[in-house]
């Protein structure tokens, strides 16, 4: 396996879904390669309505979105996803060659989550949709058992919420109890002796 000079994402980002939606065939093609080679799996649309019905289907974790495209171009296309309820919660990141500040700041008011100007840096695009992807993961609404506690998986699976953090995340949890419960428990417990 090849190294690469940055951090290579987490577990629990590979396979992660990215659009592409460029009307260039080599920047699609560059994209594909750099994120592939992290652990992504990518998906590619040349226009900005192929990208729309391929939002829509795939439900990508991220969009790359090119702003200049014919037909429709990338901000009119945040736009409308922002506008959808099953794309609304997908972050854009728009990835384009307009560089001023009235460019960036229509992409923020369009609904896009970052900005990155061509020509880009291959580190600086990996870490920027690393850090979507994951606070994407982070934010979607959880499924959890009210009966066991157990969380549904992305893949429909039930788990232990301990174990679906631990994935997701690399975090390990501690247990111990909250002071509320302790006042409720207390009296199931016998009164400590005190030496005297």
């Amino acid at each position: 396996m090849q190294k690469s000079s940055h951090e290579r994402i987490p577990d629990s980002l590979l396979g992660s879904l990215v659009l592409v939606v460029d009307d260039e065939d080599e920047n699609r093609h560059i994209l594909r390669l750099l994120l592939e080679r992290e652990g992504y799996k990518v998906a590619e649309a040349k226009t900005g309505l192929e990208g729309l019905d391929a939002t829509l289907s795939l439900q990508p974790s991220l969009v790359l979105l090119d702003v200049t495209m014919p037909e429709l171009d990338g901000f009119e296309v945040c736009h409308r996803l922002k506008g959808h309820l099953r794309t609304a919660g997908i972050p854009v990141i728009f990835l384009t060659a307009m560089a001023g500040s009235a460019d960036i700041v229509r992409g923020f008011q369009m609904g896009g989550v970052d900005y990155i100007t061509k020509p880009f840096q291959s580190a600086e695009l990996l870490a920027r949709v690393r850090t979507h992807v994951q606070l994407r993961q982070l934010q979607r609404v959880l499924s959890v058992c009210s009966y066991c506690g157990k969380i549904r998986t992305d893949s429909a699976e039930w788990q232990p919420v301990e174990t679906y953090i631990k994935q997701k995340t690399g975090a390990d949890l501690s247990h111990g109890v909250c002071p509320d419960c302790y006042n409720e428990i207390r009296h199931q417990f016998p009164p400590r002796r005190r030496d005297g």
